[in-house]
């Protein structure tokens, strides 16, 4: 994944999406002053996270077709299942793992889930590790997901999700080593276009927490900040990203590429 107009460490993205976006803000050139209020590159790193977490070769809007597929008793592609509505594969070296509880029109919990589920649980795992030339990243994301309305056209899912990244890099002159600990809350409503298969509309609403330590010569420094961020679906091919309420993003939904909003 790439970023637009926003700093020299995102071109990395592009090439080891979907795992870079965590290690940008790690690559940062500039950190947060002793107040630990974001800087505007800071903002720019986290837009590049949220990017790849949400979109492109996997990341949240894959997961949740994954989860469509699951729930109507299908296997989504790559993924291999116990016939106990546990289901494990992979998609773009993350390791993911779904298990789906689903119920009928009537409300009752079915044995299996098939083409007639109308609602259905899930508990939704992702994992996976990186080892680059110049950082090393480990993520782990859990959460449960309650969809409905999977009779209609239009399914609906709440719930909600964490994310854990611990990331250690390398700065390109190698001078100076940083740490990097990235926590994200996640809380969703999203309207699922069950015919087109794409979002409808909705939000993606995350709490980010950072702490990030840095060794050797640098001119940033330690920092830790917190930053809300909510990506907004309309139904087009781009989301809005808004950090802190007053920083807006654009995001490629095929692609997860981030420009700064004109």
């Amino acid at each position: 994944m790439r970023t637009a107009n926003l700093n020299y460490s995102t071109r990395f993205a592009h090439a080891v999406r979907p795992f870079v976006a965590t290690s940008v803000l790690a690559l940062a050139a500039t950190g947060c002053q002793k107040s630990d209020e974001p800087t505007q590159q800071d903002y720019n790193d986290v837009a590049t996270s949220v990017g790849s977490l949400v979109a492109g070769g996997g990341g949240e809007l894959t997961s949740i077709k994954d989860s469509v597929t699951t729930a109507q008793g299908d296997i989504p592609v790559g993924f291999t299942g116990n016939g106990s509505g546990q289901l494990e594969g992979t998609h773009g070296g993350l390791s993911y793992s779904y298990e789906v509880t689903c119920a009928g029109a009537d409300g009752v919990t079915m044995s299996v889930c098939d083409a007639t589920t109308d609602s259905a649980s899930l508990i939704v795992d992702w994992s996976g590790n990186y080892d680059g030339d110049y950082w090393q990243l480990e993520i782990s994301r859990t959460g449960e997901w309650n969809v409905t309305g999977l009779q209609s056209d239009v399914a609906v899912f709440t719930g909600g999700g964490t994310f854990d990244v611990s990331s250690t890099s390398q700065s390109l002159d190698g001078r100076r080593d940083r740490s990097f600990e990235l926590s994200y809350a996640g809380a969703y409503d999203i309207q699922w276009d069950m015919v087109a298969e794409k979002v409808l509309e909705g939000t993606i609403n995350y709490e980010v927490h950072a702490e990030r330590h840095v060794d050797g010569a640098a001119a940033d420094r330690d920092a830790v900040f917190d930053i809300s961020a909510e990506v907004i679906f309309d139904g087009s091919s781009a989301a809005r990203l808004v950090l802190d309420g007053s920083h807006s993003y654009n995001i490629d939904i095929d692609t997860g590429f981030v420009a700064a909003a004109q």
